[in-house]
């Protein structure tokens, strides 16, 4: 499946919400975070929001509350270095938001796995088709298809750094 042209627009969705609610986006180089166009994709808007600090969502809250995203605590116990929203707040979900530091590993992980994406065409057409056959094999679990893409990801952060990696970039 490819991407829905109507989250391809030149104006990505954490623009307009950040400019609707008069959050400061800090300059955030963060775009559609894994966005090629054609590349496959599920059909649910990720935005990552780069926060000074993880402990400061506070004064965001009212504004993501506002437009209509859920604060998901349950969250937080398993993945600790971020705060995760989701709108609506109950499943089928359009867009999920995860507000992390900007200085985290999480951050540069993720704008490292896009940048990989978008600079290899290649690169991009392997994690496509290892999406389709996860989607395939993992239908009814997300976490197991999260956690089946995990060695290609960390295969490509690895590459990207410049360090040897166990695993084949193949699916």
């Amino acid at each position: 499946m490819a991407i829905d042209k109507k989250f391809t627009s030149s104006k990505p969705p954490a623009d307009s919400l950040a400019q609707e609610h008069h959050i400061d986006r800090h300059d955030n180089p963060h775009r559609h975070l894994c966005l090629r166009p054609g590349l496959a994709a599920k059909p649910i808007i990720d935005i990552m929001l780069g926060l000074p600090a993880l402990n400061n969502i506070a004064p965001y809250i009212p504004a993501l509350k506002s437009a209509g995203f859920h604060l998901q605590p349950q969250m937080a116990a398993a993945m600790p270095d971020r705060h995760d929203f989701a709108k609506p707040a109950a499943h089928p979900r359009a867009v999920q938001l995860h507000a992390v530091a900007l200085d985290s590993g999480f951050w540069r992980d993720k704008l490292a796995f896009r940048d990989a994406l978008r600079a290899d065409g290649q690169l991009a057409e392997q994690y496509a088709d290892l999406k389709r056959q996860l989607a395939q094999n993992h239908s009814d679990g997300r976490a197991a298809y999260t956690d089946a893409k995990s060695a290609f990801i960390a295969a490509v952060l690895a590459a990207a750094a410049g360090k040897p990696h166990d695993k084949p970039l193949s699916r």
